[in-house]
């Protein structure tokens, strides 16, 4: 639960700084973003506190990537994306793992 709460802090923190620095349509590519990452991993949490199932979890793992790459195609394809602030904020919350490795 604390790698979401980091991932979520950077993503709010690239948001509110792509949107001072550039404009709102940038800020609104950072959230979607972060939301592209924190969504599947809050709802593979969730699945990690109900079973202790090997197999399970693994094919839970597999849905949560397989999700967060749908909701990233997504957001470039349909809704529109400003690239420089959203790949940067898809990068950062990805770096957010390293946190949890120190």
């Amino acid at each position: 639960m604390r790698i979401v709460l980091i991932q979520s802090l950077i993503g709010l923190l690239l948001a509110v700084f792509f949107g001072v620095l550039e404009s709102g349509w940038a800020a609104k590519s950072a959230v979607l973003a972060a939301l592209c990452i924190v969504v599947p991993n809050l709802y593979y949490i969730w699945v990690m506190a109900r079973t202790t199932q090997a197999g399970r979890l693994l094919a839970q793992g597999v849905f949560r990537t397989i999700v967060a790459m749908v909701a990233v195609a997504v957001c470039i394809i349909a809704v529109g994306i400003e690239p420089l602030s959203f790949f940067s904020t898809l990068a950062a919350v990805h770096l957010a793992y390293l946190a949890r490795a120190h």
